[in-house]
């Protein structure tokens, strides 16, 4: 499925434009290269029909036919490579596929019955094990994928109230939260910055300005991806759909492709690997860089007012982020690139490259215009609502009203949002991840995990601190079992934030520090975030090499966070 996403990460920039404009088409020629190399032959896409005399200007033309190779032959790509998709299978393979999800339905079964095959403990509802046997069930159910994490986390809503482990109810609790709606919105708000174009604008600007060397231009991106961070709340739609196009066109100019290794590490699979760690960073600096944050404010927040203490908002989440975010920002790219060199080091062209986009782009359009002043707008109300007397509007308001006036201003259209199928899916299992979350923490199994840990580093007689950091590292290194951020809050945060407590760590933060490396063991994996296929499926990278660097860039990234994000809270009072 990886070239299927990077084809989608192109596509994303040529989204309901007509007529296409140069630069549209580009990224939607490239798009169908993707494909067409990787074996893939959509029935319905449109054969961009080149001009070998003039290779920026396309004339898009609909056909119902599957792309050839002869179209890209004809204009001028290399197809040495490209392989026929067969027209049919050998039974040994349709035994194959019969057999895997097979087998990953049988694990997620053995895992259910091997949880309910131990006595309940004290303290546990018999009611509670049972749906603990369901939830981690479906986590399996992630790792393996037998069907989507949206269709397991159905199935264990219909398992879980059918048989009275929960009420649907509860187990639909957190459909109705407003932090599951925050998350929607945001993929609504990053539909309209893809789509007026206002994302590759700014990113194009980075690059003309500071792109005159290869580490330049990973900073360029890194800075790209900073300032859209805050605007953008998905990492697939903002590092997906808007910085890696926007990288593998650079590569591609300096002649960087997937074709081999050599041609890859030119300057490809450097740019690559780094827009990947940064992004994690920056939805660690940002409560709105994620769609994952606002859940793990809803946890935090839940028991730090059962506690009676400050909760976490937006503003406070930056305030004690910024610095070490930015600092880590600072070292990454430089640290990526002493461990993974690329062999081009200059990037004259680059400038050149950017001031051609942006004449394509023209001069900023009327939507960009109103995507920019709301954007604006709504950070506004984030970070200063409550700060001003009288002033006071909730998070997902404030996204509400941003999308409700892209909506009026016909920036996007209600087609839009009723075809952006990863809001609705995201929203089905987070909401479903979140409820059952909760269930088990009524029901006591978080509180008797968050005591068997507790009670094993008391015994160990580690300082507070250092019991603080071992754990913070099991925390993040946990994450090499799970394929998504979701999926490991759920599991994790709620359990580790009660012993972080118990060991006499301050509540707030000790949430806020759980926060932020929720966001850093992004960058370990392959499918660790939305990003990972996309970037990965490229092709630029192997898999060994992006575990290398994905394991110490994040020992990097813990230091940074542990000694000058710990001093820096300590300071604030946090921690």
């Amino acid at each position: 499925m990886g070239p299927l996403w990077v084809a989608v990460g192109f596509s994303l920039l040529a989204v309901n434009a007509n007529p296409l404009t140069p630069l549209q088409t580009h990224y939607l020629a490239q798009a169908h290269q993707v494909l067409t190399r990787s074996g893939y032959q959509p029935r319905q896409l449109s054969i961009l029909q080149f001009s070998r005399n003039n290779p920026s200007l396309y004339r898009p033309a609909f056909h119902t036919r599957p792309v050839s190779t002869h179209t890209l032959a004809a204009s001028g790509e290399d197809t040495s490579n490209d392989q026929a998709q067969p027209e049919s299978k050998s039974l040994g393979n349709k035994i194959q596929e019969i057999g895997k999800p097979l087998k990953s339905w049988a694990l997620m079964g053995a895992i259910a019955a091997a949880t309910l095959a131990f006595p309940v403990p004290t303290g546990v509802e018999p009611s509670g094990w049972k749906l603990l046997a369901i939830f981690l069930s479906v986590v399996v159910g992630t790792m393996v994928s037998p069907l989507p994490v949206g269709a397991l986390c159905l199935m264990a809503v219909a398992l879980s109230s059918a048989t009275g482990v929960l009420t649907i109810g509860a187990a639909l609790k957190d459909l109705s939260s407003p932090n599951m709606w925050l998350v929607v919105m945001a993929f609504f708000i990053a539909r309209a910055i893809i789509k007026s174009e206002l994302g590759t604008r700014i990113a194009l600007h980075f690059v003309q300005r500071f792109g005159q060397r290869s580490l330049g231009l990973a900073y360029c991106m890194t800075a790209a991806e900073f300032c859209l961070g805050p605007a953008v709340p998905s990492v697939t739609a903002r590092s997906g759909g808007v910085v890696y196009p926007l990288i593998r066109s650079l590569a591609e100019t300096f002649n960087s492709t997937n074709a081999s290794p050599e041609s890859a590490r030119r300057l490809g699979s450097f740019l690559t690997l780094n827009a990947f760690q940064v992004s994690a960073i920056t939805c660690g600096t940002f409560a709105t860089a994620m769609a994952t944050n606002p859940q793990i404010l809803q946890f935090a927040n839940g028991i730090l007012g059962s506690m009676s203490l400050q909760t976490i908002t937006p503003g406070l989440w930056l305030s004690a982020s910024f610095l070490p975010g930015i600092i880590n920002l600072a070292v990454l790219p430089a640290f990526i690139y002493m461990i993974h060199k690329p062999t081009i080091t200059t990037t004259p062209e680059a400038k050149e490259m950017a001031q051609g986009g942006l004449k394509s782009l023209g001069p900023m359009k009327k939507n960009e215009k109103i995507v920019l002043a709301t954007v604006l707008a709504m950070l506004f109300a984030w970070i200063f609502d409550g700060k001003i007397p009288g002033f006071h509007i909730s998070s997902t308001s404030t996204a509400f009203c941003g999308v409700s006036l892209l909506l009026l201003t016909k920036v996007i259209s209600w087609s839009d949002v009723l075809s952006e199928k990863g809001a609705w899916d995201t929203l089905i299992w987070l909401s479903v991840l979140s409820s059952i979350a909760d269930g088990l923490r009524q029901k006591g199994v978080i509180a008797f995990f968050a005591a068997k840990i507790a009670a094993i580093f008391a015994a160990s007689g580690l300082p507070t601190g250092v019991a603080f950091a071992a754990l913070s590292a099991i925390y993040v290194y946990s994450h090499y079992i799970f394929a998504s951020i979701g999926a490991h809050v759920a599991a994790l945060y709620v359990s580790f934030l009660t012993v972080s407590i118990s060991l006499g760590v301050q509540p707030l933060g000790a949430a806020l520090m759980l926060a932020y490396l929720s966001s850093v063991m992004g960058g370990l994996t392959h499918f660790a975030t939305g990003a990972a296929p996309v970037m990965f499926g490229s092709g630029y990278v192997t898999l060994k090499e992006w575990w290398r660097v994905g394991f110490f860039a994040s020992l990097v990234n813990l230091s940074i966070w542990a000694v000058i994000g710990g001093g820096w809270m300590k300071l604030l009072g946090f921690l």
